[in-house]
């Protein structure tokens, strides 16, 4: 009988632990939700500029074949980045350069405008949802670029 009286009296004394032990768990649960749901949409944001900056690059890249058409190449990437929207938002031009240059060694330079075009769009600030909680307002800006080659028979799209 004594060990039933134990039981009960053990009990009694730890109602309400499970709601102080949730009011400690909440900020950690929120935290983690809060990450979870502004890193996939910064992700996401992410994977939508490299797209609009891939086509515009190679877009370009087809019609850059020689220093005099270098003007139709850039004209032709801005429209095609313009087309393209990150955020549910049409890229604005003034977001969008595009560079000549030359590709070798796995590297791109300015130096000389041998065919290659790279395109850079940047994207920001970015406004979180949930991360507020956690301290964290915004990300200043987001930014892809994509290089593509005009080869003479094809271009192809090299991403940096």
């Amino acid at each position: 009988m004594r060990s039933s009286h134990a039981t009960e009296q053990t009990g009694r004394n730890q109602r309400g632990s499970i709601m102080i032990l949730f009011a400690l768990m909440l900020p950690v649960l929120l935290g983690f939700f809060a990450l979870t749901v502004d890193l996939a949409r910064l992700y996401l944001l992410k994977v939508e500029l490299q797209n609009a900056a891939d086509a515009a690059a190679l877009a370009g890249a087809q019609l850059y074949h020689d220093q005099d058409s270098w003007s139709d190449a850039q004209d032709e990437a801005r429209n095609v980045a313009e087309k393209n929207a990150v955020n549910g938002e049409l890229i604005i031009t003034t977001n969008v350069d595009v560079d000549c240059g030359s590709w070798s060694n796995a590297s791109f330079s300015t130096a000389s405008c041998d065919r290659a075009i790279r395109v850079t769009i940047k994207y920001g600030p970015v406004q979180f949802f949930f991360a507020p909680v956690l301290g964290i307002d915004d990300r200043d800006s987001l930014q892809a670029i994509a290089i593509a080659v005009n080869t003479g028979s094809s271009s192809s799209i090299l991403v940096k």
